[in-house]
C-alpha cells in the first residue's frame, strides 16, 4: 500500500511541476514585443564606492 501512495504522489508532482512550467513559459517568452521584456540600459554607476581606502 505504501508503495502505491508513493508512486501517486510522484505522479501527481510530476504533473503539478509540468502545469507550473507550462503556465509560466509563455509568460517568460524572449520572442515577446513587449517593452518590459526589453532590457533597461543603464544611466549611470550602479555601484559606486563611497570610501576610496586603498590598502
Amino acid at each position: 500500500m505504501a508503495a502505491r501512495t508513493r508512486v501517486a504522489l510522484v505522479f501527481w508532482m510530476a504533473v503539478a511541476v509540468a502545469v507550473t512550467i507550462l503556465t509560466i513559459k509563455p509568460w517568460s517568452s524572449a520572442e515577446s514585443d513587449n517593452k518590459s521584456a526589453a532590457p533597461m540600459a543603464a544611466r549611470e554607476i550602479i555601484y559606486r564606492p563611497q570610501h576610496w581606502t586603498v590598502y
